[in-house]
């Protein structure tokens, strides 16, 4: 990781890279910041292309080989779970798609394959470390945590005990082996627990406590951000990762109706003229919930929120009554928000 970190400080891209990811957070910040240098915002949606093995592989080709357009190059990310020695027939054949055109590949196009893990002794893993560049995002260990999250909260000019630390490390096992919690879910607590009181200097135990999630699974909030800001690359990816982690889809679609809840009171309170501080503490919401909730009216608003709740009733009518599987009706209102498809 250091590596690469270097690189793209010196603005170097290569065409080919193996993201080996045990904290997604990390990976990602780096997939974002080569984005940014590969496409741009501008043109991303004619350059950019998701893949993962619930998606159609039949356009991974092309999008890899096509040319770009305004832009120097194309980008496209890969995501599968584990690369064993034996994997399943599809996961086989997309590997092998990927093993063709790692032999002869596009200088117009950046690709990224992420993983979860990989057998080192493959084929595969050798191909990229003969091609390309590979990158390891471990998760750092909890000792290096402390003067991590005392950082960040000094970025946000507070000061934290800790107490405080200890309370949120506590509330995730992150390091646990089966965890998929990664360092973004840290990054969601600090940013609350900063804002719970904007006069307070020193943040104590009870605010932590008051603010921070326990057992939360960081995928679905990263999907609520998803969907409201219309990325829909990064709604199926994040729906991947829930599938891929077993979280029931109505967990998945309460807490977006939580959400959109949230929005919908908060932006409409706020256009009466009330104070977010205020909001708040009548309707008993997170300042933070509240501040990012009045802050995206531009992209997603109450209006919005509001269409999004009919189709999360109407999505749990269609389970209830057998009409759709639970998959199928996230998959659908998941879509339709995003794309503000409102029926």
């Amino acid at each position: 990781m250091k590596e690469l970190k270097k690189q793209l400080a010196n603005g170097i891209v290569t065409g080919i890279y193996l993201f080996i990811t045990e904290d997604r957070y990390l990976s990602d910040s780096y997939i974002s910041q080569i984005e940014k240098m590969t496409v741009g915002p501008e043109w991303k949606s004619l350059n950019y292309n998701y893949f993962d093995l619930t998606t159609d592989p039949s356009n991974l080709i092309p999008s890899l080989t096509g040319m770009p357009v305004m832009s120097e190059r194309r980008m496209v990310v890969f995501e599968f779970g584990e690369i064993k020695s034996k994997n399943d027939t599809k996961t086989e054949n997309i590997i092998n798609t990927l093993t063709d055109y790692l032999r002869d590949p596009s200088e117009y196009a950046v690709l990224i394959v992420s993983c979860k893990n990989i057998d080192k002794r493959s084929a595969f893993y050798k191909l990229f470390k003969e091609k390309g560049k590979i990158a390891e995002f471990k998760k750092p260990k909890r000792a290096d945590f402390y003067d991590w999250i005392e950082g960040e909260f000094s970025k946000r000019g507070v000061k934290a005990n800790r107490d405080v630390i200890n309370h949120i490390i506590n509330s995730v096992d992150y390091n646990g082996r089966e965890s998929e919690v990664d360092m973004g879910y840290f990054i969601n607590e600090i940013e609350k627990v900063s804002m719970i009181d904007p006069k307070a200097k020193i943040i104590t135990l009870d605010m932590a406590r008051k603010v921070v999630s326990t057992g939360v699974n960081a995928d679905i909030f990263k999907l609520t951000d998803s969907l409201t800001s219309g990325d829909l690359p990064g709604v199926y990816k994040q729906l991947y990762k829930l599938s891929y982690n077993n979280v029931p889809s109505q967990k998945t679609l309460a807490t977006i109706a939580t959400t959109m809840r949230n929005i919908a009171i908060c932006q409409s309170v706020y256009e009466s003229g009330k104070k977010e501080e205020d909001i708040a503490k009548e309707y008993s919401i997170n300042p933070y919930v509240v501040k990012t909730s009045i802050s995206m009216r531009g992209m997603f608003s109450y209006m919005d929120a509001l269409k999004a709740l009919k189709l999360l009733s109407d999505a749990d009518m269609d389970i209830k009554t057998g009409r759709l599987s639970d998959e199928a009706a996230l998959m659908n209102v998941c879509t339709m928000i995003c794309t503000k498809v409102f029926m």
